[in-house]
C-alpha cells in the first residue's frame, strides 16, 4: 500500500474559504478605523486652525476670522486676506455637516473669542467620506464626531466674562 502526500482538493479549498472569511473581517475592521482616524485627523486640524487664528489676532494686533465653509467643506483663517484653507473632504476624507450652513468663529487682538462677531448657533458634524462602502449598514454607524464640544471648550477657554475686562 503506498502513502499519499499532500492535501485533498476539498482540504485546499476549505483552507482557502477560512482564509478568505477571515481576511474579509480584516478589512472591514480596518476600514473603520481608518475612518476614525480620518475624523479624529479632522477634529486636530479644526483645533489647530483655532489655534493658529487666535494666535495670528494676538501677532497682528487685531480681529482674526476662522470661516467654516460647510457646502465648501472647508475652512480657512481670514484677516484681510486668505492665510490659510483646509479642504476636509478633499484632503482629510471627511464631510463637515451642519444645519445653519456656515458660521465663523472671530479672535480679537487679545487672543479672546470676539461673542459680538462669532456666528454658530448648531452643531458641525465630522463624517467619514473615505470609507468603500459609504451605503452599507456599517457606514451608516460610523462615527460622528461633534465639533460643537470642541469649539464650546476652545472657546470657553479664550472667552474672558465682561467683569473681568480691565
Amino acid at each position: 500500500m503506498s502513502r499519499r502526500r499532500g492535501f485533498t482538493l476539498i482540504e485546499v479549498v476549505i483552507a482557502l474559504l477560512i482564509g478568505s472569511i477571515l481576511t474579509s473581517i480584516a478589512l472591514s475592521s480596518f476600514g473603520n478605523a481608518r475612518g476614525g482616524y480620518a475624523v479624529r485627523g479632522a477634529r486636530t486640524t479644526f483645533a489647530s486652525l483655532h489655534a493658529r487664528t487666535r494666535a495670528q489676532a494676538i501677532e497682528a494686533g487685531s480681529r482674526v476670522l476662522l470661516f467654516v465653509d460647510v457646502a465648501g467643506d472647508s475652512a480657512f483663517i481670514w484677516n484681510g486676506q486668505n492665510i490659510e484653507t483646509i479642504r476636509f473632504d478633499e484632503e482629510l476624507k471627511v464631510d463637515l455637516r451642519a444645519s445653519d450652513g456656515n458660521f465663523r468663529i472671530c479672535m480679537n487682538a487679545r487672543g479672546f473669542a470676539d461673542s459680538d462677531c462669532n456666528s454658530f448657533t448648531s452643531t458641525v458634524k465630522l463624517q467619514n467620506t473615505g470609507s468603500p462602502r459609504a451605503g452599507s449598514a456599517s457606514a451608516s454607524m460610523a462615527r460622528a464626531w461633534s465639533l460643537w464640544a470642541a469649539m464650546t471648550t476652545l472657546l470657553n477657554s479664550w472667552v474672558v466674562p465682561s467683569d473681568r475686562v480691565t
